[in-house]
């Protein structure tokens, strides 16, 4: 007996033939059926978490719905949203940008109610009760929330379009997602790496974290057509109310 997934993807790829077969359509109707109101833009973000630290990366390539068509090379996909919390997000660049306009404005209506800044763990709930109240709509994105947490420890909060949470050392969203999340299992995370050997591998240090952003950014440049043009680095250390930035070249063709 087939499962109701095998059923349900079956009865989709009968309707989908159905409607293409179906030249009682007019061709206005056909088009509306096969309109979309999302767009994927392309590119690749990053966050890698150490014990005080955390280190967020963003390609600047902004493309169109046919991956040749770049709109811009200079698109900013990471948001700092106070001095202990930032935003990285990609998918389609209208959503990302009333997503970060939310964030700032319940933020600051946060702060001005309470007299004292919001905190990582409270902007991650609330991120999530956001995108959970568009989930017959949702804003099509791959949002990762980041920062210093109020004991002094580098955190992230990694969600899916409806708001499902998931915290871990790294987290990768874009289209180069899958390709770095590989990198940095073994490179970050060490868990692909063999047990005997991990004693071996170089501490989760701020420097480490950079060199290994760097060298998964170039490589993904190289095989990924959405990710490229220059790399935006910033990292954010406990203690320290200042957010650091560095810029780097990507293949730019």
């Amino acid at each position: 007996m087939n499962s109701p997934h095998m059923e349900m993807a079956k009865f989709k790829e009968f309707m989908d033939d159905s409607s293409e077969e179906f030249v009682a359509l007019s061709p206005m109707i056909q088009n509306q059926r096969d309109w979309s109101p999302y767009s994927n833009q392309g590119g690749t973000v990053c966050v890698l978490v150490g014990d005080d630290f955390v280190v967020v990366a963003n390609d600047t390539r902004l493309t169109g719905d046919a991956e040749i068509e770049i709109l811009s090379r200079k698109c900013e996909k990471t948001h700092i949203l106070t001095n202990k919390i930032i935003m990285t997000s990609c998918g389609f660049y209208g959503d990302v940008l009333q997503l970060r306009r939310i964030l700032e404005l319940r933020i600051n209506h946060y702060e001005f109610i309470y007299q004292r800044p919001m905190s990582l763990d409270q902007c991650g709930e609330m991120l999530s009760r956001t995108l959970y109240s568009r989930r017959f709509f949702p804003y099509f994105t791959g949002t990762i929330i980041c920062g210093i947490t109020n004991d002094g420890r580098g955190d992230l909060y990694s969600y899916d379009p409806v708001g499902c949470i998931e915290t871990k050392l790294f987290e990768a969203s874009g289209n180069g997602g899958s390709t770095l999340s590989t990198f940095f299992e073994n490179q970050w995370a060490y868990s692909t790496v063999a047990p005997e050997e991990r004693k071996n591998m170089p501490k989760r240090t701020l420097e480490r974290a950079l060199s290994v952003i760097r060298d998964a950014f170039r490589g993904l440049s190289e095989r990924e057509t959405t990710t490229g043009d220059s790399l935006n680095v910033y990292w954010l250390q406990a203690g320290d109310e200042k957010v650091h930035q560095e810029t780097y070249r990507l293949r730019g063709d």
